[in-house]
């Protein structure tokens, strides 16, 4: 497996990414019949979490180790792909949630 550092295809790739998941998200909630007023509050909300807890926000403990996570991308051909550090997912809900919610493209 090949680690490569490119910050221009893991930027493109990190809102792809954290986009597909809040699409999913929102299908999700709208599957389970939640609430036409609250599928956008909620699919914000939860999607930040999530996205925040990709980004390594915040760290967090398993067999007395302090670990935080940090996102990369594994491409067919076997390149592991990085940004040298955390990923911001996180800065990209607002946007994404305003492109899945504009009444075009619900």
């Amino acid at each position: 497996m090949l680690l490569t550092k490119d910050g221009g295809r893991f930027m493109t790739w990190q809102q792809e990414f954290i986009a597909t998941v809040m699409a999913d998200i929102k299908a999700s909630l709208i599957n389970a019949d939640a609430p036409e007023d609250i599928v956008r509050d909620l699919t914000e909300q939860i999607g930040f979490s999530v996205a925040c807890s990709i980004d390594g926000c915040s760290s967090f403990e398993a067999d007395g180790v302090k670990l935080s996570s940090i996102l990369c991308f594994l491409t067919n051909e076997g390149e592991l792909v990085h940004a040298g550090g955390n990923s911001f997912t996180h800065e990209y809900v607002n946007g994404i949630a305003e492109e899945l919610f504009d009444e075009k493209h619900s």
